[in-house]
């Protein structure tokens, strides 16, 4: 007996195949136990590598008093059948079970849908944190292609963003890559290109112009420039800049530089050492409201200057949220904001608006893809998707009443589908419904 219950322990030396490292069960178990995060979940491991040994220890037993040919087959069967339920139980079952709840919320809204583009999906590229005051003119489309494309209503008129091409010589290598980094209001972009050969960036306006035509304005950057990507103004008339205090640090203090497309137009420079060290990261540029916003990474924090450099008091950020800078959409009406990621916990949503303030929390095993406010401060859109590769968790698609919180409008979309979502003038929301964009109408409410 006890040599059949030593050899039980052999269980805890299955070995556990993950996507990224290979552990026992018994490192498995003490893992979680000393990163305590899920008492129930815990026990469960505990309890099945447990039961397992339990049966070890009998099948053990059985063979040492029969040793047969039948025990011995039996043992092996066994053996190969525990090191496979393993994988099953401690791979997908139990983290199914403790990561993932069911999204058991009903697709409600009887929104008429006024067109639909198909091979295509709405893209979430960058944009100025504070929505277009009368709502966007343009939703961003990418086709099957990689080709981007804006989509306008009424007329469902899809316009291409005439980008230029690169050349494919006989290798199959291109001479310069290209892309959109940021989008603002009248259809206008930021680029940036990289040449291949020497890997230089250069950085451009996009502006689109009558039947398909299409101007790539150079842009001129500031003398040591640190900023990953300059950031564009809501006018598109200038870019902002983050460049380092020569000489300064530890720590690094910064100077915030605004450079208009008007070279006739002096450069701006604003420092931001009263500011302190911080990771400064430009969010908004509006001449018309006289404010510049930034987000400071650490803390998490909304800063706003005029562009004289002087503080303004900042938009409050919804409590019971952790958000990043680009998880955050300001409207006249108030601010809505996400939880950008957790490692451990529930995703949550967060709306203070002069309509109605409120939370929402996002089903297990999902995360928020995308989230948007309507310039009236009346609905905020969510995209969600898992972040799991186990189980069957739906993409969804929904829209709440900020006043109440109430779902008004849900489609559940396929998986891995990671919609945008896009409130249009005139009434109108986008999003993707996997290679498709759809465009609904939104009635009175």
């Amino acid at each position: 007996m006890a040599l059949a219950a030593a050899c039980s322990f052999a269980v805890y030396l299955i070995p556990i195949v993950g996507p990224h490292a290979i552990v026992l069960v018994a490192e498995a178990i003490w893992r979680q136990w000393r990163d305590l995060h899920d008492v129930a979940w815990a026990l469960s491991n505990t309890g099945v590598a447990l039961l397992l040994q339990a049966a070890a220890f009998a099948l053990f037993f059985w063979f040492l008093r029969a040793r047969s040919i039948l025990s011995l087959a039996v043992l092996v069967v066994a053996g190969v059948g525990s090191i496979v339920l393993v994988q099953a139980v401690y791979m997908l079952w139990l983290p199914a079970h403790f990561l993932i709840e069911a999204d058991a919320a009903p697709e409600t809204g009887t929104w008429t849908e006024a067109c639909h583009v198909d091979h295509a999906s709405v893209m979430t590229w960058r944009t100025p944190r504070r929505v277009p005051e009368s709502g966007w003119d343009e939703a961003w489309l990418s086709d099957s292609e990689n080709a981007q494309w804006l989509l306008r209503m009424p007329d469902c008129r899809r316009t291409a963003a005439p980008l230029p091409t690169a050349h494919v010589d006989a290798n199959g290598h291109v001479d310069f890559s290209i892309g959109i980094v940021q989008i603002i209001a009248g259809g206008r972009a930021l680029v940036q290109r990289q040449e291949t050969r020497t890997g230089a960036l250069s950085w451009h306006l996009l502006t689109p112009g009558v039947d398909g035509a299409a101007a790539l304005r150079p842009l001129a950057e500031p003398s040591g420039a640190t900023s990953p990507a300059p950031f564009l103004s809501d006018d598109g008339l200038e870019t902002a800049w983050i460049v380092p205090i020569a000489g300064s640090g530890p720590p690094v203090l910064d100077t915030l530089r605004l450079v208009a497309l008007d070279a006739s137009r002096p450069e701006t420079t604003i420092d931001l050492a009263p500011l302190g060290p911080g990771t400064y990261e430009v969010v908004d540029v509006s001449r018309p409201s006289g404010e510049i916003l930034l987000w400071d990474g650490v803390p998490s924090r909304l800063i706003a200057l005029d562009f004289d450099g002087h503080r303004r008091p900042a938009p409050s950020i919804p409590a019971g949220v952790e958000p990043q800078s680009s998880t955050i959409v300001l409207t006249s009406h108030g601010v809505l904001a996400w939880d950008a990621y957790k490692d451990n916990g529930d995703y949550w949503l967060a709306w203070a608006m002069d309509t109605g303030t409120g939370r929402r929390r996002i089903p297990k095993g999902s995360s928020i893809i995308a989230a948007s406010a309507d310039p009236t401060g009346r609905l905020v859109a969510v995209s969600t998707s898992t972040t799991l590769n186990i189980g069957d968790v739906r993409d969804a698609v929904f829209v709440l009443n900020t006043s109440d919180g109430r779902e008004v409008f849900r489609r559940f979309v396929p998986r891995y589908s990671r919609s945008n979502v896009v409130f249009l003038r005139s009434g109108y929301f986008v999003y993707s419904d996997g290679t498709t964009a759809r465009v609904v109408q939104i009635p009175p409410l």
